[in-house]
Parts: C-alpha cells; sequence; structure tokens
C-alpha cells in the first residue's frame, strides 16, 4: 500500500489516528452545541418532534462511541503487536 521509500506504514496510521481524534472532537462539540440548542428547543415545545431530535442524538451518540471503540481497537491491536514501541499507553487513549 505504501511504497518503499515513503512513510514508514506506522507513522502514516498515527497521523490518521491524529486526524480522526480532531474530527471527533469537533464532531463532539457540534453534538454538545446541537443538544444545548437544537434538542433543548425541540423538547420546550413538545411533540414529535421533540422525540425526533432525541432520537437523531441518540443516534449520533452511538455513531461517536462506536468509531472511539473501533479506533481504540484497533490501536490496542498494534500496541499488543509491538508496532507501537516505545509510545506509552497514555499516548494512544482516546
Amino acid at each position: 500500500m505504501i511504497d518503499e521509500g515513503d512513510k514508514y506504514c506506522i507513522d502514516v496510521l498515527t497521523q490518521i489516528s491524529a486526524v480522526n481524534s480532531a474530527l471527533q472532537s469537533v464532531a463532539l462539540g457540534l453534538l454538545d452545541e446541537h443538544l444545548g440548542h437544537c434538542v433543548t428547543q425541540a423538547v420546550a415545545e413538545g411533540g414529535d418532534e421533540a422525540d425526533a431530535k432525541l432520537a437523531e442524538a441518540s443516534a449520533a451518540i452511538r455513531a461517536a462511541g462506536a468509531v472511539l471503540v473501533a479506533e481504540r481497537r484497533a490501536l490496542d491491536a498494534l500496541h499488543l503487536g509491538g508496532q507501537l514501541t516505545g509510545v506509552a499507553r497514555a499516548d494512544v487513549s482516546p
């Protein structure tokens, strides 16, 4: 996948992980804003809109959790395989 002479595969994976973490941070901030404004307003008004907003938020939270779990498992697999030699466990925590 990565030609010899190019960047070391684990270095590329580390960079991808950093980008994923940054995107997750933005997504969680957006979700927080959505809960604080859109969902709160819909719940205050009640009705079907409130149910829909709560269902959307719940699905987004589940999806965010699934992404975090998948990334953690991938990083654990790399760590356990000895691929992250010298990297402290705290450096790969979500």
